[in-house]
């Protein structure tokens, strides 16, 4: 389980056992839903234009995505058919993807 706190905590909880599996201190509260895909969470946080990749398994950064300069994330992120990660900001999307560009 999944938990924000108020005082800008975000823990991951066991199910089975109520044990805190890690907790990570973040820059502010969380903006909206985070999104979970394979071993990864993708989140934002509602003061900060970047958006973060955490490892579930151990609560680690594993990438920061870059929103832009004082763009700060206006919906959770949406997962699209092709393995893009899609952001909501002001007057724009922002997509982001891990795997290489193919051109055909």
């Amino acid at each position: 389980m999944l938990v924000g706190s108020y005082d800008n905590f975000l823990y991951l909880i066991s199910n089975y056992s109520g044990d805190v599996k890690w907790k990570r201190r973040m820059g502010s509260r969380l903006a909206d839903d985070p999104f979970v895909s394979k071993s990864q969470l993708f989140l934002t946080v509602s003061v900060e234009d970047t958006a973060l990749s955490i490892d579930l398994e151990t609560g680690k950064i594993i990438e920061q995505i870059e929103l832009g300069e004082n763009k700060y994330a206006m919906s959770s992120p949406v997962l699209t058919d092709g393995s893009m990660l899609v952001f909501s900001i002001p007057d724009a999307i922002v997509a982001y993807s891990n795997s290489p560009c193919v051109s055909k």
